[in-house]
Parts: C-alpha cells; structure tokens; sequence
C-alpha cells in the first residue's frame, strides 16, 4: 500500500490548522482505509502503529500527528499518540502540549503512579510527550522494564501511533520489536534514493517490525518504478 502526499506542512501551520481541513487529512483518512485499523472493519485489527521515516526531517512527525487526529475524529474509542523520539521530539511543539511528563518519566521512580498522559486539544485523542531526558537516550531506549509499560499503556487505548525515530537510529526502535502491529514509512521524494529506502524495510523487518505500507511525501512527479514494484 502506498499513499502519495503533496503536502509540507509546517509545526505552526499544523497548530493553526483543523485536521479536517487539511490536505494532509485527505492522504490520512485513505490510509486508514487501507489498514487495518480498529474501526476500519477488517478482521484482526492493529491496534498499535508506528510512523518512521530512512533519515531525519521527512515529515514522519507530521504525518504521525495528522493520523492521529484523524483517526480520533473517525470513531468515538480512545486513541493515543506518542512521542517516541526522544532525541528530536516534536508531538509536543505540533499539540502545544507541555513536553513534560513524558515518556522519559516512565522510568523515573518519581512519576511512579502519576499519570503521563495527557488530553489533546482534539475529541477522543490523547498524548505521551517525549518528556525530558538526562543524559543519552539509550538509557531509556534499552530499558529491560520498557517494554512491559509501554504494553501497559497501550492496553488502555483502541489505537495506538508511535512517533518513531528515523531507521538510521535503529537501535532506538528495538522495544518496539512485537510490540506495534506494523510501521508506516514515510519516504521523502527527491531526498531519499532507492537502495536507502530498500535498505530501511528490510532492516525494519528483520527487526520484526513489519511494514504496512509507505507514504511518499512531497511528491512533485511520478512515483519511481522501484517504489510501486514494492508495494
């Protein structure tokens, strides 16, 4: 499955504009409709996905954030977004959402039993920022108890999206590993070239994160016969 996106769209536009009036919703709402998501009909839906991109800056942020909306505003069931790059958080700066607490407090004994989630400014969409990280990453990446609270968290909602780090930092999307159901991967147009591309979905497969489909951002001419032949 592919879905082609014209659209850039900015962290202030994305703020200033509703998602049903965005041209991103549009791309959004077909995606839905062709995975299997838990108001999309299909047997065994997926109830937690993951948006990531080859390298950084191809707008996975946007579309996550846009599909998340977009989801909420189709059914009346909880959805959840999360912020699950810590090295380069944006859900929070798009929401205008505090960027604390957040995931990195899971692991902080001070936040034990504190909520960390908190509501949107939309209807049935609620957000795990990023929260804030002292010293590297890792460290909260390859937590032994990561994992088994992020399932915690996932179990309260019917659909789930993690913001992921691009494929290039692969070893930040190892908990992830059968925890979400699929990943959608955004391929930025005229930026990233064939064996990149080729090189993140095997990598993300091997890591038993298998793809859903690719969403080709800021397109401005036809699809590459490399791209629809993977489809």
């Amino acid at each position: 499955m592919i879905v082609e996106t014209e659209t850039k769209q900015t962290q202030e536009q994305f703020a200033k504009t509703s998602y049903y009036e965005s041209d991103v919703s549009l791309y959004c709402r077909e995606l839905l409709r062709a995975i299997p998501w838990p108001q999309s009909g299909m047997a065994s839906p997926d109830r937690a996905l993951g948006i990531t991109s080859v390298s950084r800056g191809e707008g996975a942020s946007t579309i996550a954030a846009h599909l998340a909306a977009t989801a909420a505003s189709c059914n009346e069931d909880p959805v959840l977004l999360i912020d699950f790059d810590l090295t380069c958080p944006a859900v929070h700066r798009l929401f205008g959402v505090p960027s604390v607490p957040g995931l990195a407090c899971l692991l902080d004994e001070r936040h034990q039993g504190r909520c960390l989630v908190q509501r949107s400014p939309y209807t049935n969409l609620s957000i795990l920022s990023a929260g804030e990280v002292n010293g590297s990453p890792a460290k909260v990446y390859h937590a032994a108890t990561l994992p088994m609270l992020l399932r915690e968290i996932v179990s309260n909602f019917a659909l789930t999206i993690f913001d992921m780090p691009p494929v290039e930092q692969s070893s930040y999307l190892t908990p992830l590993s059968g925890l979400i159901d699929g990943v959608v991967l955004v391929v930025e147009a005229r930026r990233v070239k064939r064996q990149a591309a080729l090189t993140a979905i095997d990598l993300l497969n091997r890591m038993d994160l298998p793809i859903l489909g690719t969403v080709f951002n800021k397109r401005r001419q036809r699809l590459p016969d490399w791209l629809r032949a993977g489809s």
